[in-house]
C-alpha cells in the first residue's frame, strides 16, 4: 500500500480518505435505555432512566456504549467543505491488523474481504484495518476535535472507493481497481 498516503495532511482540511483520533464509536446499550438529565445528591448532574422523551429536533438521550479509536473519513470530500459546523461525518472504526487471526488478516490484506479494508504504512500509526460494517455519522464539532493523522493520495483514494462499491453492491470491481499489498 505503498503510495497511499500523502507525505503531509490534505492542505484543502478535512477529507474523504483521512485518518482522525481519537473518536467515539459506538452504538445504543442492549437493551435500549432512553436517559433525561437529572440533579444527583449534592445537585451534581446526572442521568435517570425514562420514557422516550425527545427534544423538539427529534434528538434524544439514551445509554450508549463504544470505543474511542482511530476512524477512516469515508464522507465525499464536497460534502465536508460544504458545512463545517453541524454537518454529520461519515465514519468507520479501525482496528489493528493484530488483532486478527492470521488467516483473516492475509484476506484483508489482499483485498478479499469484503468488510474489512486495510489500512497499512499510515504515517505515525500501526497497520489497521477499518470494518465497514459499522460505518456511522458523527457531529462535525467532534471530528474538529480529533487529530488528522494522514491523508489518502489519489490511488488510495481509488482503492477505498472501489472497495466502498464492492462493499455496498457485492459486484464485482475489476482487478485493475485494487492495489494490492505486497
Amino acid at each position: 500500500m505503498a503510495g497511499w498516503w500523502l507525505p503531509q495532511l490534505n492542505p484543502k482540511g478535512l477529507s474523504q480518505g483521512d485518518i482522525i483520533r481519537p473518536l467515539i464509536s459506538g452504538t445504543a446499550a442492549v437493551p435500549w435505555r432512553p436517559l433525561r438529565p437529572q440533579a444527583l445528591k449534592g445537585n451534581k448532574p446526572g442521568w435517570a432512566e425514562t420514557a422516550w422523551t425527545p427534544e423538539n429536533s427529534g434528538d434524544g438521550h439514551y445509554l450508549a456504549r463504544g470505543k474511542v479509536l482511530p476512524c477512516l473519513v469515508v464522507s465525499y470530500s464536497c460534502d465536508l467543505d460544504k458545512d463545517k459546523s453541524n454537518a454529520r461525518v461519515l465514519v468507520v472504526p479501525m482496528q489493528p491488523l493484530t488483532a486478527l487471526t492470521e488467516e483473516s488478516r492475509e484476506a484483508v490484506l489482499q483485498l478479499l474481504s469484503i468488510n474489512l479494508f486495510p489500512l497499512v504504512q499510515v504515517p505515525n500509526l500501526e497497520d489497521h484495518c477499518a470494518d465497514l460494517r459499522c460505518i456511522s455519522h458523527v457531529n462535525r464539532k467532534l471530528v474538529n476535535d480529533c487529530e488528522r493523522v494522514a491523508s489518502m493520495t489519489d490511488l488510495g483514494m481509488q482503492n477505498l472507493e472501489a472497495h466502498l462499491v464492492y462493499f455496498f453492491t457485492r459486484l464485482p470491481v475489476p482487478a485493475n481497481q485494487f492495489t494490492k499489498v505486497g
